[in-house]
C-alpha cells in the first residue's frame, strides 16, 4: 500500500518536472523540448498515478493528494532553478 503512494507521489514529480519544461519561459535546459511528447507523458502519468492513489484512497481523495502534490512540486521547481543558477555563476566568476 505504501509502495502505491511512494510511486504515486514520484510520478507527481515527474509530472510537474515536465510541465515546467513545457513552459516557454524554463530556466531549466537551453532548448525548450517537443510539447507534444510531453503532454502525452503526463497525460500517461497522471491516469498512472490516479490509479496508483485510487487504489489507496477513494477517488475524491486521490484527484486532491495529486494536486497537491504537482503544485507542491511545480512551485518548488523555479525557485530550485534560480538558485543554483545563481550558485552556479558566482562559481564560474
Amino acid at each position: 500500500m505504501n509502495i502505491y503512494i511512494a510511486g504515486a507521489v514520484v510520478a507527481a514529480g515527474l509530472i510537474a518536472l515536465l510541465l515546467y519544461l513545457a513552459s516557454p519561459h524554463q530556466k531549466l535546459m537551453r532548448q525548450q523540448p517537443p510539447v507534444k511528447a510531453i503532454y502525452i507523458s503526463c497525460a500517461i502519468l497522471v491516469i498512472l498515478a490516479f490509479v496508483m492513489l485510487d487504489g489507496v484512497f477513494g477517488p475524491a481523495i486521490s484527484v486532491y493528494f495529486l494536486l497537491t502534490v504537482i503544485m507542491l512540486v511545480w512551485s518548488i521547481i523555479p525557485i530550485s532553478v534560480g538558485y543554483f543558477r545563481k550558485q552556479q555563476a558566482e562559481a564560474e566568476k
